[in-house]
């Protein structure tokens, strides 16, 4: 769980996800530590409102049960102006077996 001021209103911590509630352009770093239950490849990707932001997946592969890998996603997303709901932002699993260790989230306003 990513630590958020409390006070904010550009985006907080709701749930599983964060949520942008004000419009403008922001810079999303995500790393994901994750070990694979099976040799081979684990994929994860950053979401927006359910559907996979372009760009964001990415893959970490390990050679041997129970070694861990990093995964890093590097992005920006946009709230338009208009949206009257709030987007909310997931990481999310989406190929190969694992356990997600640990995910570290930041969002800055651009």
């Amino acid at each position: 769980r990513s630590t958020l001021f409390p006070y904010t209103t550009l985006f907080r911590s709701r749930d599983n996800a964060i949520e942008i509630a004000e419009p403008g352009y922001y810079l999303v770093s995500v790393t994901v530590t994750a070990t694979p239950t099976a040799e081979g490849n684990v994929t994860v990707a950053l979401y927006e409102d359910g559907t996979p932001v372009q760009g964001t997946i990415n893959t970490g592969s390990v050679g041997a049960v129970g070694n861990s890998t990093t995964i890093p996603i590097i992005t920006t997303v946009r709230k338009g102006c208009c949206d009257v709901n709030a987007s909310n932002l997931t990481v999310v699993l989406t190929a190969g077996a694992g356990v997600v260790n640990n995910i570290s989230t930041r969002v800055e306003k651009a």
